[in-house]
């Protein structure tokens, strides 16, 4: 299976918070590696780019791999669910995939808005598959 970095979004100092782009078209899918602890407005600014790209190159899954993410704030999830949740249906997004940091305060956050996010896609009257994976080979094999 063929795996393109697409683009890289890195902040601060030391250029280690943020996001990698990855596209895999045999399987429509966006992956997205998070590292560090971005601000909010780094995460919502990589949030967006992601939703811009899944449109752009017609791609339905989006694989969050939050691993390597620390944290996420509140605000944060909540702009998620209020603001990307519906874009991404309106972008196209057909299945979502989230492999969980190891981290237990940070797979909490992500999990919590992962449930979020399906609470909301219900009330949005899409049924959208979520599931969590402890690999990346897991979550590319979910297709089959």
């Amino acid at each position: 299976m063929e795996i393109q970095l697409y683009k890289t979004h890195a902040y601060g100092r030391e250029k280690n918070n943020g996001a990698h782009f990855y596209i895999i078209p045999e399987i429509k899918a966006l992956w997205v590696e998070w590292f560090g602890y971005p601000t909010e407005e780094e995460y919502k600014a990589i949030i967006l780019d992601g939703l811009e790209v899944l449109k752009e190159k017609k791609l339905e899954y989006w694989i969050a791999d939050t691993r390597k993410l620390e944290l996420i704030s509140e605000s944060a999830n909540e702009w998620t669910i209020a603001v990307a949740t519906p874009l991404a249906v309106k972008n196209g997004l057909l299945k979502l995939g989230f492999l969980l940091p190891e981290e237990y305060l940070a797979q909490f956050s992500v999990e919590e808005l992962a449930n979020n996010a399906a609470k909301e896609y219900q009330k949005l009257n899409v049924n959208i598959p979520l599931k969590y994976f402890s690999t990346l080979e897991e979550a590319l094999n979910w297709h089959k």
